[in-house]
């Protein structure tokens, strides 16, 4: 694990301090962690809405097909792979 140091002001620590003991956390360092977990799952879940959107667009277009049964296979192969590479990290 790495480790980071960020200077805040007296009133931002004191938040962080509060949000630990309110929130159950063990440290500001597990709340900050909590915090940027969330902030990366926001980012994936905007990614998924622009693909979604782009995905629509080619259905309205008339651009889709119809999903095969080899098509299936490969999607949840890829996500089975990619599961596998993000719980290595």
């Amino acid at each position: 694990m790495s480790t980071i140091t960020i200077s805040l002001p007296e009133s931002m620590k004191q938040f962080i301090d509060a949000q630990v003991t309110a929130g159950g956390f063990d440290s500001p360092s597990d709340y900050i962690a909590a915090l940027l977990r969330e902030a990366q799952v926001e980012l994936a879940r905007a990614e998924i809405d622009k693909k979604l959107l782009v995905g629509i667009g080619a259905l309205e277009r008339g651009e889709g097909r119809e999903m095969t049964a080899a098509d299936w296979e490969r999607l949840g192969q890829r996500l089975k792979a990619q599961a596998s590479q993000d719980n290595g990290r």
